[in-house]
């Protein structure tokens, strides 16, 4: 169970309740626990995907992210903050250039974790 600095042990298992019947995990390659600077809410691997700044793809994939947002009309703060964050990637990618390198799935293992069909 994660417990958050601040939440009540009733709260701290609602939580994890929610959590479990969200089903199938989403991302398969990590395991994480994010809180959203707005709300305070917690997102997992079972509610979200996490990129990492080192993908070489990153800046392209926040591009067409950026794109969409904007064809589908979000708000001029929402494509701001892209345009930054787009912008802090390619500082750090610049910055790192050896860290920086095509996602990948390693065979064995982490293959058969990230590879398995989906539930039905």
């Amino acid at each position: 169970m994660i417990i958050i600095l601040g939440e009540s042990t009733r709260e701290a298992k609602l939580s994890q309740l929610r959590r479990d019947k969200m089903g199938e995990v989403i991302d398969r390659k990590f395991k994480f626990k994010a809180v959203s600077n707005k709300s305070g809410k917690i997102y997992t691997e079972k509610d979200g995907v996490l990129f990492l700044v080192k993908d070489k793809g990153l800046p392209r994939l926040l591009g067409k992210y950026k794109e969409i947002c904007v064809q589908e009309g979000a708000d001029q703060r929402q494509i701001l903050g892209l345009d930054l964050l787009i912008d802090r990637v390619m500082k750090w990618q610049r910055k790192n250039e050896k860290k920086v390198h095509l996602a990948d799935v390693e065979p064995g293992k982490e293959e058969k974790r990230i590879c398995k069909p989906n539930a039905k």
